[in-house]
């Protein structure tokens, strides 16, 4: 019998906590290339929401400071993109990106602009920012 797919019980359980598979853990430095992407989109998001907190706390809105914000969202998506298209000649590491990055980043790409295009047909949002969505990539839901 082969240990290369048995999974401990404590690591199933962490994961399973967490909302992700239930997979065998691989316990592997990532590539520069992939480290490059993870750190990229971490700083992305961070010009995100500080263009986000800009705007919210400019006197008046203006189109420039919602113009920031969404391209500070286009390059969120480009490096999705990139993200999904990552390949690796170690499949984990292309597995693990997709698991890490690029399906929370797809959510969190639907929410807000979802939130920018209400906000540029006219209508007022109220957003509570939490903790866990800027240390991380997670959103509010339900979205209405």
């Amino acid at each position: 019998m082969t240990k290369k797919n048995v999974i401990k019980i404590q690591d199933a359980r962490e994961l399973r906590e967490m909302g992700l598979p239930i997979l065998p853990i691989v316990d592997k430095d990532f590539s520069k290339a992939a480290e490059k992407l993870i750190v990229e989109s971490e700083k992305a998001k961070a010009q995100f929401y500080f263009a986000f907190r800009d705007s919210c706390k400019a006197v008046s809105p203006t189109k420039q400071r919602f113009n920031r914000m969404r391209r500070a969202l286009d390059k969120i998506a480009s490096i999705s993109n990139r993200a999904a298209q990552f390949t690796s000649a170690e499949e984990s590491e292309a597995d693990a990106l997709q698991v890490l990055l690029t399906k929370p980043m797809v959510s969190f790409l639907e929410y807000w602009d979802h939130i920018l295009a209400t906000v540029e047909e006219g209508e007022s949002v109220t957003i509570n920012v939490t903790r866990e969505m800027l240390e991380g990539w997670s959103v509010p839901t339900p979205m209405a």
